[in-house]
């Protein structure tokens, strides 16, 4: 709780309710990060994860897709394969996560932020980025991204990211 006295600004604003905001903020993604529904929606931490319904054709397809779309594949082994779309000191790198699980398969996408980007944003951004739609944070990559996915999961016969 803020005390009573303010420190005023040279715009005649005060210093708490800056604070204020700025805790308010804070709040919100702790919340969001202990599992608390109402804030949740308004949260883009984390990785997008879809279920899916497929046969062996899946690694023929996801690297037909990987190739047409400008992924690259960045690590594999027996049970899943990870791609990326993006690389340099200020892109925030597009990832792709396609693993086997009990009867289908999962795939995971999220947008990974680069340690500078987060530095210069306060620390506010997450270090993983869902790609759903909703909120404002890296909406241009999250696009761009969830388009991709969609393009993919289309070719598999699964339901579209929305």
């Amino acid at each position: 709780m803020l005390n009573n006295a303010v420190t005023k600004g040279r715009d005649g604003r005060g210093v708490a309710v800056r604070r204020v905001r700025l805790y308010h903020l804070l709040d919100l993604h702790r919340g969001a990060a202990n599992g608390d529904e109402r804030d949740s929606r308004m949260t883009v931490k984390g990785r997008t994860v879809r279920q899916i319904q497929a046969g062996a054709e899946i690694w023929d397809a996801a690297d037909k897709w990987a190739a047409m779309s400008g992924y690259e594949l960045r690590g594999q082994d027996q049970t899943s394969r990870l791609y990326q779309r993006g690389t340099g000191f200020w892109v925030a790198p597009q990832m792709v996560r396609i693993s086997s699980a009990q009867g289908g398969y999962v795939l995971e996408a999220w947008i990974r932020v680069p340690m500078l980007n987060r530095i210069l944003a306060l620390g506010l951004m997450p270090e993983e980025i869902i790609i759903d739609k909703g909120g404002f944070v890296a909406v241009i990559p999250r696009n761009r991204a969830r388009e991709d996915v969609n393009k993919l999961l289309v070719s598999l016969n699964a339901p579209a990211i929305t």
